[in-house]
């Protein structure tokens, strides 16, 4: 029996009820997911599980609510998973031989190793049961770090007795350590089964033959790349080295080498200044944004002024420093999501189509291509994430016989760092239109973590009178600790936020509860709705006109969005059959599969119509804006405007915007170019044509034209975040060393 001791009473829990707790709460996500209740399943136990430790596993079963319809080993589970998705190969050999199960590499055995070693530098007293799972968790984590790295660091602030435990440990003794163990498990039979497995499936199994487009959702806080499986008949989410199919947003540099994805993740509390998160809020802005300035006050890793006005991202270590633009940092990402998706399709890509956000002006949009460039992936489209949601969503209902042929779909895309709103029509013959689009490109869950962590620091501040806020490692301790608990708050009303030698040694623990999480961000909530708002009315639509209301983005899971957004639209269930995390990407990989000539029907028939997020014009009259593009205009598309010259003016400045504002001090500065050659004449007697072109990737053309002589010049916006060959092909040679 399990005792749990607790001041409010102590409860006694056998195995069983713990492990039915486990699968009751499977069976709910289940249900929810599926929309149906789930009674009957199958359930995975290790081959060598005795018969009562099987019989066991039935009883918990039996108290969650589910009939066993059977038990499954697990390796002969991954052997059927293999076999059905092998079974469409050709060239898959015919059999591969049966073995016996083996008992492989439990990761305790790695715990136990790293804790002896340890304990030649360290006195750990086994009686200490916290400092032990402390230990273990730490241990746990390193080993995932090092699928993806050559070296990490086991770092525990006051383990035992306000003493800090810090050990370096190598992908070598790591190693070193399983190969031990594993020879020890394995018999000379076993080991060439192993070895002929290995020939088999390296060899005929996944020949490096045909080139697959991917699509990839790169994201504030987590990315995500997918791809068609024509074998399948279906989109699949590709996992990274650590099997999750989501990967961090995140790139670190450790004086050794660059980290990206889990492994970077994972050191950002004791290497804070090194590590950058939040990129995507860089892309194809200026330092001197006053956005940009209040970002950097709150960001532990350091932003200073490149060439240009350019944003320049610092890494100080005592081996060398680093300096990386915000697009290379994102083609560390990218990258890294396109060696995923080698490792997991066995062939090469080099074709992707890639989502941003919604409202990503020009300059944005460009500096996203740029970073594609760097990472060795050529960019297919890029995409609007609601629009790919949409697209996920769309294609998903289209085999639903009872769906209509025509809805209004309104997709709420509220992620860690950006937030997006669409309006599409969608039918059943696979026509996406966009209406209308709006959105944030500073609001989601990253703002809501700095609302929890601003506020832990004023009450620690209130408690101890020390200003905590300047301690980088402390503050990113507790940002973690924030992020942990604001998801924890979205299937429980309280939880605690508690960091371990917080600061000079002092502990931190403060419970907090939905409500308080709800208070905080409650301005940023209510900026949501009045996107909606705004959506709708661009639209021209009513919300009583949205059929469909899907929910996208990890902040959704939020109780508090929710709520709100299913007020707004009169109690309208919200649409949650799409997985919130990777239906973007999903999206993504479906336009990517048209675009390549792969898919079923229902793919190749889809058709895609987006908007531009923002208008587009050119100044005149000194800083007034004369819009050419509004925005929510179809795309693409080509506008035209006439304009005439002043008194005996012979070339005009030509200087493109961006924006809402009347003013073009107030809007984005696209680029510019100068027209000559204008007859000297009496004002007003001369024209002037100004074209916009507008392609799919919503990348902007602009010409314009003396049209009595037919002069003419153009313009094609094409360096994003103002980079030339010269710079790409320099930061190229960085990406790759």
């Amino acid at each position: 029996m399990l005792l749990l001791k607790h001041l409010s009473g102590d409860k006694n829990f056998s195995p069983e009820e713990i492990s039915s707790m486990i699968l009751k709460n499977l069976k709910e996500s289940a249900e929810a997911y599926l929309g149906t209740a789930v009674t009957d399943a199958i359930i995975t136990v290790p081959a060598y599980f005795s018969d009562r430790q099987r019989q066991a596993t039935k009883d918990a079963a039996t108290l969650a609510g589910l009939n066993v319809m059977r038990l499954l080993s697990e390796p002969t589970t991954a052997a059927i998973t293999y076999g059905v998705n092998k079974s469409a190969d050709k060239n898959c050999p015919k059999e591969i031989k049966r073995f016996s199960p083996l008992i492989w590499v439990e990761e305790l055995l790695v715990f136990l190793f790293l804790i002896s070693e340890s304990e030649e530098k360290f006195t750990l007293k086994r009686k200490s049961a916290r400092a032990m799972v402390r230990l273990k968790v730490a241990c746990e984590q390193a080993k995932g770090d090092l699928f993806s790295t050559t070296q990490t660091m086991i770092e525990i602030d006051s383990l035992i007795e306000g003493l800090d435990f810090s050990l370096k440990f190598t992908q070598a003794k790591f190693e070193e350590l399983n190969s031990a163990l594993l020879a020890a498990n394995l018999s000379s039979y076993g080991n060439e089964i192993v070895k002929d497995l290995i020939h088999r499936l390296l060899f005929k199994c996944f020949k490096m033959s045909k080139r697959v487009a991917v699509g990839i959702d790169l994201g504030t806080t987590y990315s995500c790349v997918a791809a068609w499986f024509d074998k399948h008949n279906r989109v699949e989410i590709i996992p990274n080295e650590q099997g999750n199919k989501i990967t961090p947003s995140c790139v670190a540099w450790d004086g050794t080498e660059i980290l990206v994805g889990e492994a970077a993740k994972n050191q950002i509390r004791r290497n804070p200044k090194n590590t950058v998160f939040d990129v995507k809020r860089l892309m194809g802005s200026r330092f001197s944004d006053s956005v940009v300035q209040k970002d950097i006050e709150s960001w532990p890793f350091k932003v200073i002024k490149g060439s240009a006005d350019r944003p320049m991202i610092l890494f100080e270590h005592e081996s060398k420093d680093k300096r990386f633009s915000p697009e290379e940092v994102s083609s560390m990402i990218l990258k890294s999501l396109k060696e995923s998706a080698e490792a997991y399709l066995g062939t090469t890509v080099t074709d992707a189509v890639i989502t941003v956000p919604a409202y990503f002006n020009d300059k944005q949009r460009q500096a996203t291509k740029d970073a594609a460039a760097l990472s060795g992936l050529s960019v297919m489209q890029l995409l609007s994430e609601p629009t790919a949601a949409a697209i996920a969503y769309g294609v998903d209902k289209s085999a639903d016989r009872n769906c209509p042929k025509e809805k209004n779909v309104f997709v709420f895309d509220l992620g860690g760092g950006t937030f997006d709103v669409s309006l599409l029509n969608i039918s059943k013959g696979g026509n996406v239109n966009v209406k209308a689009v709006g959105g944030d490109t500073h609001l989601g869950g990253e703002d809501f973590d700095k609302a929890m962590v601003n506020h832990c620091v004023q009450e620690f501040v209130k408690r101890n009178k020390k200003d905590v806020s300047k301690n980088a490692k402390s503050m990113a301790k507790l940002k973690v600790a924030c992020e942990k608990a604001k998801r924890d708050l979205s299937s429980t009303t309280q939880t605690m936020i508690e960091v371990d030698s917080f600061f000079e040694g002092i502990d931190f623990s403060m419970k907090f509860s939905r409500a308080k999480l709800e208070e905080l961000n409650a301005c940023f909530f209510k900026k949501c709705i009045v996107q909606v708002e705004n959506c709708l009315k661009d639209a021209k639509m009513h919300k009583e006109d949205v059929d469909d209301v899907v929910i996208v983005g990890g902040s959704t899971r939020i109780p508090k969005v929710q709520q709100m957004l299913t007020e707004f639209f009169d109690g309208k269930p919200l649409c949650k059959s799409i997985n919130t995390d990777e239906a973007v990407a999903h999206g993504a990989a479906l336009l990517a599969a048209k675009l390549s000539g792969y898919g079923i029907e229902t793919v190749q028939d889809l058709v895609l119509l987006d908007v531009t997020p923002l208008s587009l014009g050119i100044e005149v009259n000194i800083d007034d804006m004369s819009v050419v593009i509004p925005r929510n205009t179809p795309i693409p598309t080509v506008k035209e405007h006439m304009y005439s010259n002043q008194e005996n003016q012979t070339k005009v400045a030509i200087q493109v915007f961006q924006g809402e504002c009347r003013k073009t001090k107030d809007n984005i500065f696209l680029d510019k170019f100068s027209l000559d050659g204008i007859p000297a004449a009496p004002k007003g007697t001369e024209k002037i044509k100004v074209w916009f072109n507008i392609d799919a990737n919503g990348i902007l053309d602009v010409s314009a034209e003396v049209v009595s002589t037919g002069n003419k010049k153009s313009l094609t916006i094409d360096k994003g975040g103002d980079l030339s060959e010269e710079d790409i092909q320099e930061m190229l040679k960085k990406v790759k060393q």
